[in-house]
């Protein structure tokens, strides 16, 4: 792996890791969750991407630190409820960055693997096209803080751009399940 591969690889994964997304579960007392709270459905553009969602994003800053030199340009929305949540991202890296979007793919999941407290994690991975681009889902589950924590994700490959929608939450949530998988198929690239 040249060192450019393995500094972007490092890129993916600080980028990924600062969202926010990964940090935002939290040690969670409740026996049970209370049912996810979420607003209409409504179909919406934003970081390059068409998608569906029952919620209202929040545009953040994206600091990339000392990696800032490889990327044009990156946008973030969040979303946030009680043990769920959501992330859009879209990063623009400079032209003649080698890009590995499998390698990629597999540090924004190992960033999850490792955080404090995970055990058991398992992960499965399709390729799949979204609007004639490639793309990984990826779904993760791991035990943390004796629960069950799931990760669905989706990666978009255009280019020097990569795209990634992910929603974060603890499985007893049934209700949350069926919102990551209804947003993550109404996914396709903004015209």
């Amino acid at each position: 792996m040249s060192r450019v591969t393995k500094t972007l690889t490092l890129l993916v994964v600080a980028v990924l890791l600062g969202t926010g997304g990964y940090f935002g579960f939290q040690k969670f007392s409740e026996p049970a969750p209370a049912p996810l709270q979420l607003g209409v459905w409504r179909s919406q553009q934003l970081a390059g991407l068409r998608l569906d969602a029952p919620c209202e994003f929040q545009k953040s800053p994206l600091s990339l630190g000392a990696v800032q030199e490889f990327v044009e340009s990156g946008e973030l929305h969040g979303f946030k409820a009680e043990n769920f949540e959501i992330t859009v991202l879209r990063t623009t890296y400079k032209s003649g960055v080698e890009l590995n979007f499998d390698n990629a793919a597999q540090s924004a999941v190992d960033g999850f693997a490792q955080l404090d407290g995970v055990r058991d994690f398992q992960q499965t991975s399709a390729e799949l096209t979204i609007s004639g681009k490639p793309a990984r889902r990826i779904s993760a589950t791991a035990s943390r803080w004796r629960k069950t924590a799931r990760l669905e994700m989706l990666l978009i490959a255009d280019g020097q751009t990569y795209s990634q929608v992910q929603v974060l939450f603890y499985s007893a949530r049934g209700d949350a399940a069926a919102t990551a998988d209804r947003l993550l198929k109404s996914v396709s690239l903004a015209p």
